[in-house]
């Protein structure tokens, strides 16, 4: 189901104003996808062809301008989000490592331009998949803490 809505938005980003589909990114490097609130810009996690792991794009809806903003050779990045204010993006990262030097994925925080990383979570679960509330004081994610998945929120200022 999931491919399917990527597909989807995959296509429906590809058409023009004259209705003509064109290809932009190739599908298989693609995971997750975003327009910008004013649908100027677009946020994905694709992969980096020189490391083979997924990292945090931006581009222009009409496909130039493609910005690599993560650029860690031995991590992963993506379910990239935009802030409310659209000056930030809320991420997953396995760059940092829980208190047993273990290396797992947490929630992340960075200025639009790539610049300022801030980890916002930190523990031996998997926190991903990142969205702001509407008013940017809450971050929503998934973790399996307690060895269950559930739906987190924890308060932040964006």
């Amino acid at each position: 189901m999931l491919k399917h809505v990527r597909l989807l938005l995959i296509c429906i980003l590809a058409v023009s104003v004259c209705g003509c589909a064109y290809k932009i990114i190739p599908l298989h490097t693609v995971e997750t996808i975003q327009t910008s609130e004013g649908g100027a810009k677009v946020l994905y996690s694709a992969t980096d062809q020189n490391t083979g792991n997924l990292k945090i794009w931006v581009m222009a809806v009409d496909g130039t301008n493609q910005s690599q903003l993560t650029l860690s050779e031995k991590s992963v990045e993506k379910h990239a989000s935009w802030s409310p204010d659209g000056n930030r993006i809320l991420y997953t990262s396995n760059i940092g490592k829980d208190s047993n030097g273990k290396r797992n994925y947490d929630v992340w925080m960075m200025d639009v331009n790539g610049s300022n990383f801030t980890q916002l979570t930190t523990n031996g679960s998997a926190d991903i998949m990142p969205v702001s509330s509407p008013d940017g004081k809450h971050i929503y994610f998934l973790s399996n803490r307690g060895w269950v998945w559930n739906l987190w929120r924890m308060e932040v200022a964006l």
